[in-house]
């Protein structure tokens, strides 16, 4: 069984008239490789697709398989034919006799894409150049959960900067007045932590990533330097327009009351302040990620389950959320912070004389 990617194989589901793939250009759909997974099966091959309940588009580009949702008998799918599937549990499993070259994709994706397509498409006297960079603006993951006519207007408003390597874009501690999307070239993360005697390099930037967020929806300073590798490429928005048209569609806070039914209803609970602060008070039972580290541990914060964030004020909640939204985390951001909880908290016993 091998994993399969090729301008060939995106080819044939769109002159194949697999829907929905056929209303797709190739130049458009090329674009969609990473979100398309093509599998070859051989004889007798079984595949368990793992699908959370959410329907899935399964094409079938040669051969035959017996698609098996959980419920009822198992579904024939032939050669040139797309089916949507939902299975009734969290899997799907697909076998073959004789082997099959299949493709599937998640459903939700495939829809967002298309409507995407309909608003590039209506959009009024767009150059080639701009419809790309829209396009690749739109696969960033700051853009992915931001409603598509905001993506359209956030668009029309950004600005264009080409920057040479070697040069610092920002620079941590100055005041931040722009939100940035690499479409070309590459960047580093620079960061002087409150412990660090130097700057420290935390993360490597590249097209599609965003930076500069943090301190337009604080209204603080830059927590990081970014300094371009390469010649890069970026699109820039101001801190008016991406508020209103990107943070507010993202982050959604909650006041007290609600945050403690959400955590009664099976929310877990994030703490993005310095481990002094969550030392000295907490909400209990929280988890302790500061925000200055959040994006490199990332993989620490658990994908299936519901996250409410909060920090002292809220502020630095409210930008947690706001990265972990991007990424395709459910979370929130408890109003007010700690300073607002009326509720129960921890604290660190005082010393003794």
């Amino acid at each position: 069984m091998a994993l399969i990617r090729s301008e060939t194989l995106l080819d044939a589901l769109r002159t194949q008239q697999h829907l929905p793939y056929a209303h797709f250009s190739l130049r458009r759909l090329a674009g969609l490789a990473e979100l398309l997974r093509v599998f070859e099966l051989g004889a007798g091959d079984t595949l368990i697709l793992a699908t959370d309940g959410q329907p899935t588009y399964v094409s079938v580009l040669d051969g035959i398989i017996e698609c098996q949702t959980g419920q009822g008998p198992a579904l024939s799918i032939g050669r040139g034919t797309t089916h949507l599937v939902t299975s009734r549990g969290s899997k799907l499993s697909l076998q073959t006799a004789g082997g099959a070259l299949i493709c599937v994709a998640d459903a939700e994706t495939i829809d967002e894409m298309m409507s995407f397509e309909s608003l590039i498409d209506a959009a009024p006297a767009i150059d080639r150049l701009s419809m790309e960079a829209l396009e690749r603006a739109h696969r960033s993951p700051a853009f992915r959960r931001v409603p598509l006519e905001c993506v359209e207007a956030a668009f029309h408003r950004m600005g264009r900067l080409t920057v040479s390597a070697g040069t610092e874009i920002i620079q941590q501690g100055a005041p931040g007045d722009l939100f940035y999307v690499i479409t070309q070239g590459k960047a580093e993360v620079w960061q002087t932590g409150l412990y660090d005697d130097a700057p420290q390099k935390v993360a490597d930037l590249g097209p599609g990533e965003v930076f500069g967020e943090e301190a337009l929806v604080t209204g603080g300073t830059r927590s990081a330097t970014i300094r371009a590798v390469t010649d890069i490429e970026l699109l820039t928005l101001g801190k008016a327009d991406y508020q209103a048209l990107i943070s507010q569609q993202l982050v959604d806070e909650v006041d007290p009351p609600v945050a403690r039914s959400m955590l009664a209803a099976g929310y877990r609970l994030l703490d993005v302040r310095y481990p002094e602060e969550n030392e000295d008070e907490s909400i209990p039972a929280s988890e302790l990620i500061p925000l200055h580290e959040l994006r490199t541990r990332m993989d620490e914060v658990e994908r299936s389950m519901r996250w409410l964030v909060y920090c002292r004020s809220g502020k630095r909640s409210a930008v947690a959320t706001l990265l972990l939204k991007q990424r395709g985390y459910q979370a929130v951001s408890l109003r007010g912070g700690i300073t607002a909880w009326p509720y129960e908290t921890t604290s660190r016993p005082e010393p003794t004389a």
